[in-house]
């Protein structure tokens, strides 16, 4: 599986990620009756997508750096990585950067969804093609507003609240709950979530060149 090309790596996380704008889509029924049992679901659905996002988008970095570190695959633009130095087995890739850091590189401790962990642990791995990670996420500009929304949404607290409603503020919507935030539209027409999937999709496209 791992040495499968970073181009099926990139076309698998588009194929994920673009699903969730069509689900974030999904219309309420017309009956008022059914509209009214399903409106807070749905609602809750919705707002649930943009935590899904971060997911997929961590899983996206971490088999990114994972597959350019055990080498044997192709890049999209054709090259084919060798293997980083001392890998022979992904149980090696921890070992490796636990020499330079006491981040974990699996477990509760990981910080995929965050571009500079991702970069840090290629850089720890010493990856053929870090520089093109490196342009690819460090690309990503939207990752402070996707984190604000997520964390309010998954740990409702005073904390992650005032953090939500400065993210709000930033987009230019201050005070609107999450779902609502996330379809209002943006300079050029689109929303905000549909923003953020394209911005990642981007970045993902020339992390993988």
């Amino acid at each position: 599986m791992r040495k499968k090309s970073l181009n099926a790596l990139y076309g698998s996380y588009v194929a994920r990620s673009t699903s969730l704008l069509s689900r974030f889509a999904t219309q309420l029924p017309k009956n008022p009756a059914e509209n009214a049992l399903c409106e807070p679901v749905h609602r809750d659905g919705s707002a649930f997508l943009a935590v899904r996002l971060q997911h997929l988008w961590g899983e996206f970095c971490r088999e990114l750096v994972v597959r350019s570190a055990m080498g044997d695959c192709m890049t999209r633009t054709g090259l084919r990585l060798p293997p980083a130095p001392s890998v022979k087995r992904t149980r090696d890739l921890p070992n490796i950067t636990s020499q330079f850091t006491k981040r974990s590189f699996t477990g509760p401790g990981s910080q995929w969804e965050r571009p500079s962990f991702a970069i840090d642990q290629a850089r720890y791995l010493q990856v053929a093609n870090f520089n093109q990670i490196s342009l690819g996420l460090g690309s990503v500009t939207i990752l402070d507003h996707l984190k604000g929304v997520r964390n309010f949404i998954v740990h409702p607290n005073e904390n992650t609240a005032f953090r939500y409603y400065l993210t709000s503020r930033a987009l230019g919507f201050p005070g609107l709950p999450p779902v609502q935030l996330l379809n209002q539209s943006l300079q050029g027409g689109a929303t905000v979530f549909q923003t953020w999937v394209s911005d990642l999709e981007t970045a993902a496209w020339v992390a993988v060149g």
